[in-house]
């Protein structure tokens, strides 16, 4: 699997026009979802670079709660660290009035970014370019799985992290079906909410409605058959694998140019990148 995925996606010209670094023998490190996750109880990864560069990076939980732990630890390791540069996951949604009101609505990402504010240091999106991912994605599974993917997924998200009812996800989504026209020009083929509803049809022919797609549907973890995501989990997978070889390549050229890296991102990433990181941090 680690082999096929290599030579797919070193083969997204576009995407891997960067010194070769398909070649990079740490990038076969990375490890496959397909392969048994370790499960330390923290995950989290130090580094040093013979330059002076260190990388910190700290495996969260995807949640919301100013109360959880895990937003205390991130503020310690923030303040012990002193980064010259932050790195958070997903597109860049922008901070609120305080840290608690940012955790509500952006989660950890969104912290992350609210600490580089105060700090004064630059934030960057750990995300390869939209446009990338998506042509990848539609190479291997096409357009209307592909746009079901990405929309289902961004429903579950506003609907199980933020609360967000059937109305509020429908304007979201809207704007989000906006910003897929411009990644796919005249092709797109899910244009309105009746276009969703119609798609998500013709794969799942039961009681669920669009906007109930399920969170397991989006676990990497899993395969589509077990969950019932059809080609949900599988998509998933194939994007976060994807996602990973670009984060390697952040944060490992980051960290060998000298900078403090401070970097927060999903806790199946770190486990997927950590002997991979060993490697390309030099």
């Amino acid at each position: 699997m680690k082999t096929i995925m290599t030579a797919l996606l070193c083969a997204s010209a576009s995407f891997f026009s960067l010194n070769g670094f398909c070649q990079d023998t740490c990038q076969a490190k990375l490890h496959s979802y397909d392969e048994p996750q370790a499960t330390p109880a923290v995950y989290t990864l130090s580094l040093g670079s013979t330059t002076g560069g260190r990388l910190y990076y700290y495996g969260a939980q995807h949640i919301t709660q100013p109360a959880s732990a895990q937003f205390a630890e991130i503020k310690k390791a923030w303040n012990e660290f002193q980064p010259t540069i932050a790195l958070f996951e997903g597109p860049d949604r922008g901070i609120a009035d305080s840290d608690t009101a940012t955790i509500r609505k952006f989660g950890e990402s969104g912290y992350v970014r609210y600490l580089a504010k105060e700090a004064g240091i630059k934030t960057i999106s750990l995300e390869p370019p939209p446009a990338d991912l998506f042509r990848y994605l539609v190479s291997q599974y096409g357009q209307q799985k592909v746009e079901l993917y990405f929309l289902l997924g961004e429903a579950m998200r506003l609907r199980t992290r933020l609360q967000y009812n059937r109305e509020q996800i429908e304007k979201e989504l809207l704007t989000m079906m906006a910003k897929m026209r411009q990644l796919a020009g005249d092709s797109i083929l899910t244009r309105s909410i009746p276009d969703l509803a119609n798609s998500f049809r013709l794969f799942w022919n039961n009681d669920l409605q669009w906007w109930q797609a399920p969170q397991s549907w989006f676990d990497p973890l899993k395969t589509s058959e077990e969950t019932g995501g059809i080609f949900t989990n599988d998509i998933n997978k194939l994007s976060s694998s994807f996602r990973n070889i670009y984060m390697l390549r952040q944060l490992s050229a980051l960290t060998n140019k000298g900078e403090r890296v401070f970097a927060v991102v999903g806790r199946n990433h770190v486990a997927a990148q950590i002997d991979a990181l060993k490697c390309a941090v030099r």
